[in-house]
């Protein structure tokens, strides 16, 4: 199930088949950013800015840590995503990661975390993640002259030394991490140099390749 912040307190399901018990949740904690990538699919900071609070992202972990349980599944997975940058909430997102944690003690089953990311933390952030999480992947544009185009700082600024020096830290600590590349047409001719480029710079454990969404900012 996906939960973001505008969804209440409590997961909606509708089915229209046999009833399922999800044991995975998606938890869209905040619609802000600290990037304006130019193609951006939510079109972040051309609207108001909601964050989830801690109390439906509980919501949402104790329903499939419940199902989880029910079922005889030996663990449950909470996945972060945007629609903005999670990290952008990060009061919830630290406390949640503690409430699942807690609840895996409680009932002896494994969590997973797992997040989707601009790759835009501070040092202290990315330390954390490291320590608390089991993997993500990263949205990355390939060359840095192609990237801080594309996915500029909220403020102006370029990105890519930021998200490099993310990757840097996650590849000293032997954090697993994907790489996600989106294209555009004016970038289509350089995606050799820039899987070059990130094949000499970083060590994901994949690239993945797709063309920008045609949503938001993108259209």
């Amino acid at each position: 199930i996906g939960i973001s912040a505008d969804n209440g307190d409590l997961p909606v399901m509708t089915l229209e088949n046999e009833p399922t018990k999800p044991t995975s949740v998606t938890l869209f904690l905040s619609s802000g950013c600290n990037l304006y990538c130019v193609y951006c699919y939510a079109a972040s900071a051309q609207r108001k800015v909601t964050n989830m609070t801690f109390q439906t992202a509980k919501a949402g972990i104790d329903f499939v840590c419940r199902n989880a349980e029910e079922s005889g599944s030996p663990d449950f997975e909470v996945i972060y995503h945007g629609g903005g940058e999670f990290t952008q909430n990060w009061k919830v997102f630290t406390e949640s990661v503690t409430h699942a944690r807690f609840l895996e003690r409680k009932i002896g089953l494994e969590v997973v975390f797992f997040a989707a990311s601009n790759g835009v933390f501070s040092e202290k952030q990315c330390q954390w993640i490291i320590q608390n999480l089991q993997g993500m992947s990263l949205s990355v544009d390939g060359l840095p002259e192609i990237h801080d185009v594309h996915r500029p700082l909220s403020s102006g600024g370029p990105s890519s030394k930021l998200v490099f020096n993310t990757i840097n830290s996650f590849t000293k600590a032997d954090f697993p991490y994907s790489i996600r590349l989106p294209v555009t047409s004016d970038s289509v001719d350089r995606l050799p140099k820039s899987i070059e480029y990130l094949l000499n710079h970083a060590s994901p454990t994949r690239i993945v390749v797709e063309p920008v969404y045609n949503l938001g900012r993108g259209q």
